[in-house]
């Protein structure tokens, strides 16, 4: 099963599903499970073949099969930094998120709106101004990083919605050590991942999969 090419939507996860995918054989692996047996675990939910495309990034999946499969696969809490928790990464590897393999690309405007919405999210739930470093949005789309960071900043003054379903993103499945996807560019799909504690930093214990609003309150 490929990939749907489609822009996201409510339906679809935001979870990247490469790197959701590789978590997941990471924890088979550590807890010597093997693809029948969690197929078996499943009840049939969902059979060895539909696991084995899940692992290599080729399922489309919702946000309750996103909860079913880290419950499945037994995903551990991970700790995050609290002051950093997100990170901007461009992930030129990827060549099946958001539909890439068919040439559907989201423009920059879009993908600002979406990173600029995660701020609000992250700054409403910590009381304390939020932004990221948009120097990989930059590198995605040969803009400089003073460009973009005037884009986000027009962007965070108000503007039109930037795609269907994110402004309901807070209640959207995230699985913190896979990331968030947020938008795709000739270059790679750009996501928020997970920020690893600096020594000395605080450190928080985020559940290995929550709403996006749940993650935020553990911010505070």
């Amino acid at each position: 099963m490929s990939v749907d090419a489609s822009p996201q939507s409510l339906t679809q996860s935001i979870v990247p599903f490469e790197r959701f995918g590789m978590v997941l054989s990471a924890s088979r692996s550590r807890n010597d499970s093997s693809l029948t047996g969690l197929a078996r675990a499943s009840r049939r939910r969902f059979l060895p073949d539909d696991l084995a495309q899940v692992e290599r990034g080729e399922r489309v999946l919702d946000d309750d099969q996103v909860i079913e499969l880290a419950s499945l696969y037994r995903l551990q809490p991970r700790f995050l930094s609290a002051e950093r928790p997100l990170v901007v990464h461009l992930d030129g590897s990827t060549t099946q998120e958001l539909g890439n393999q068919t040439g559907h690309y989201d423009d920059v405007e879009t993908i600002i709106h979406r990173l600029v919405v995660v701020e609000q999210l992250t700054a409403d739930a910590t009381s304390r101004p939020t932004s990221f470093d948009l120097q990989p949005l930059g590198q995605a789309f040969g803009l400089s990083s003073a460009t973009v960071n005037m884009m986000a900043a027009d962007r965070s003054n108000g503007s039109e919605p930037g795609g269907v379903g994110w402004e309901a993103l807070a209640d959207r499945v995230i699985v913190p050590e896979a990331g968030i996807k947020i938008g795709a560019t000739p270059m790679g799909t750009l996501t928020l991942i997970r920020s690893r504690p600096d020594r000395g930093s605080t450190k928080v214990l985020v559940p290995s999969a929550c709403t996006l609003g749940e993650f935020c309150s553990y911010l505070v």
